[in-house]
C-alpha cells in the first residue's frame, strides 16, 4: 500500500493532508478497487467490462477531494458533499483501506463526526491490520479526541510495525511534545 503523506502534520493544510490520501486511495484503488479492475465482468455496477465502476470510484473520489479542498470553516457547504463523496466512495470500493482512512479523516476534521471517524478507522485496521500509516491515524484520531493513552498505543504500535516510517514516528514525537505538560 502506498503511504498517505501529510495527515499528521500540524500546521500542514488540510489540502495537502487529503492530498497525501488521495495518492494512497486512487493509486491503490487501481490495484484493489474492491475487485473490480477495468475489464472485470464481475462488478457491483451491473455494467460489463467493470470500467464503469472503476470510473465512478475515482469520479467520487475527486469530487470529494475537490469539495475537501474547497471546504473549510470558508465554504462549509463543501464540507457535507466531501463527507458524502468519501462515503459513497467506501460503498463503492468496500475493501479499500484508504477510502476509510480517507472517510475517518473527514468525518474527525471537516464535519467533527467522531463516532464514524472511529468506525471508519476501524473499518480501515480490519482491512488492513498491520498497517502503519492506518495506526498512525488511529493515533491522530484518538489523540484529537483527547483520548491520549490510546493515541499512543496506536502511533507506537504503527512504529513497532514500521520502524523506518518517519511519519509514525514524527507523529508520535508530537503527540508526545504537545500533551507533556
Amino acid at each position: 500500500m502506498l503511504r498517505p503523506q501529510g495527515f499528521m502534520l500540524r500546521g500542514h493544510s488540510r489540502r495537502r493532508a487529503l492530498i497525501g490520501f488521495s495518492l494512497a486511495a486512487v493509486l491503490t484503488g487501481v490495484i484493489g478497487c474492491g475487485g473490480n479492475k477495468p475489464g472485470d465482468s464481475n462488478n457491483s455496477s451491473g455494467q460489463k467490462g467493470g470500467e464503469v465502476s472503476y470510473r465512478q470510484v475515482v469520479s467520487t473520489f475527486y469530487v470529494g477531494l475537490r469539495a475537501y479542498e474547497s471546504g473549510g470553516t470558508a465554504n462549509p457547504e463543501f464540507n457535507e458533499l466531501a463527507y458524502k463523496s468519501m462515503q459513497e466512495v467506501t460503498k463503492l470500493a468496500p475493501e479499500e483501506p484508504a477510502g476509510w482512512m480517507n472517510l475517518a479523516l473527514i468525518s474527525q476534521v471537516l464535519v467533527q463526526k467522531t463516532d464514524e471517524a472511529l468506525q471508519a478507522i476501524e473499518k480501515a485496521k480490519t482491512i488492513a491490520p498491520n498497517n502503519a500509516d492506518v495506526e498512525t491515524l488511529y493515533g491522530f484520531l484518538l489523540e484529537r479526541q483527547g483520548k491520549l493513552p490510546d493515541a499512543l498505543t496506536h502511533l507506537r504500535h504503527a512504529i513497532e510495525l514500521e520502524g523506518k516510517n518517519l511519519r509514525s514516528r514524527y507523529r508520535l514525537i508530537d503527540t508526545l511534545s504537545q500533551n507533556s505538560s
